[in-house]
């Protein structure tokens, strides 16, 4: 019995050595995962301890300038929960989204619109949980995100043609903030919609759908449908589209696509910005000057703190 309790002991010892060990080489301490990042990223991004530096050197060929910034970490997308959770280096990829090439191809930011700060911790742990839940869900909804991307400029055609969306079964709908407005429509000839009104008479299975599609041919100046004749606007999930109209420069130019959030794309020095905010066409759209100047003003302050700071890449 002796024998066995030794051998238990030994057993033991030798399996919390080799937790430790493990430990020691899979939990690495935040200075170590900063040399790790710098080491893998620079010459184009630094990070610190509060902050990351991004330095883009741009494409003359391209139009592309070059940029620098200072992000504070706190503003990287999700970030302020895990900086107060001690997880802001281990969670650090979900932030930027790294590529193969010791690149980094987009940079997540995440900040409030009321006033352009970070997003605020919450503490669900403290005596009040209801109250720091609100407190969240307000956060919530007063917040959104942006990424920027390196190298991504208009010419790399991530803006749609209107051309191609009339190509795709889109028309030109009424116009909105001063963009075109774009939407799916289906259309009919004729004979299709003699056959619906014949078809729904039945009621065979399926025929609500057909009803559906009469009733819209129907009331289309009821229900402001601009669509052509013969044609009703349909939502299928690929999106309605906003875009700016052919006489604004390459450098103004907007795009917004809107199903259940709303993207809107720009430039700023002619690189590729993308937010994405939730709340609706109704809501996004006619507020998207707002929007795309906030973040604007917001990477024009994270210049001038690169510029303004001793730091180098």
């Amino acid at each position: 019995m002796k024998i066995e309790k030794i051998n238990i002991v030994i057993k033991s010892i030798i399996y919390l050595s080799l937790c430790l060990g493990l430990n020691a080489c899979f939990f690495k301490t935040d200075e170590e995962k900063i040399a790790d990042f710098n080491r893998t990223y620079r010459p184009n991004y630094k990070l610190t301890n509060d902050d990351l530096f991004v330095h883009w050197k741009g494409d003359k060929q391209a139009s592309i300038e070059p940029i620098n910034l200072k992000i504070p970490l706190v503003y990287l997308e999700n970030n302020s929960e895990r900086i107060r959770r001690g997880e802001k280096f281990y969670w650090l990829g979900m932030s930027l989204e790294p590529m193969k090439n010791r690149k980094i191809e987009r940079v997540k930011i995440e900040l409030l619109r009321s006033n352009s700060q970070p997003v605020p911790y919450t503490d669900y742990k403290k005596t009040d949980p209801q109250k720091e839940i609100a407190k969240k869900n307000k956060y919530i909804e007063d917040s959104y995100r942006f990424s920027i991307s390196e190298g991504a400029n208009y010419r790399r055609s991530y803006y749609s043609s209107k051309y191609g969306l009339l190509d795709r079964g889109y028309f030109r709908a009424r116009d909105n903030a001063d963009l075109e407005n774009y939407r799916e429509m289906k259309c009919f000839t004729e004979k299709e919609i003699e056959e619906l009104k014949q078809e729904i008479q039945p009621k065979v299975v399926g025929y609500e759908f057909k009803q559906q599609d009469l009733d819209a041919l129907n009331n289309k100046q009821k229900n402001d449908d601009q669509s052509p004749k013969n044609c009703i606007t349909q939502e299928t999930g690929r999106g309605t589209y906003w875009l700016s109209p052919d006489n604004v420069s390459n450098k103004d130019r907007v795009l917004i696509k809107c199903w259940f959030a709303c993207e809107i794309f720009f430039t700023y020095k002619n690189i590729r910005i993308a937010i994405t905010a939730t709340g609706g066409e109704r809501q996004i759209v006619p507020q998207w000057k707002s929007y795309r100047q906030q973040v604007i003003d917001l990477l024009n302050h994270f210049e001038k703190q690169a510029d303004q700071s001793q730091t180098k890449l």
